[in-house]
């Protein structure tokens, strides 16, 4: 669980930057890149508004939305278990 937190914080520094991806790859109506992998976790992005980050590792992912003027929503994602 600490390595997927290490992970998820990582993809959000690079939300900041702009990592050329190692691979891309058109999936219906997005582009997913590939970013790069550590200790056997890849990290993806894709854009739908915003950039979003996802794992083939388990665990869970959090992370709050806006919905509106002053509102905001929690959202969460878990992983099967390795």
């Amino acid at each position: 669980m600490i390595k997927f937190i290490g992970i998820a914080l990582v993809a959000v520094a690079l939300s900041g930057c702009a990592k050329k991806a190692e691979q891309t790859t058109p999936i219906g109506e997005y582009t997913v890149d590939k970013l790069f992998t550590v200790d056997g976790c890849t990290v993806y992005r894709f854009y739908d508004g915003a950039y979003r980050y996802l794992t083939n590792c388990s665990g869970q992912v959090e992370w709050k939305e806006n919905c509106g003027k002053s509102c905001s929503r929690d959202m969460n994602i878990s992983g099967g278990g390795n």
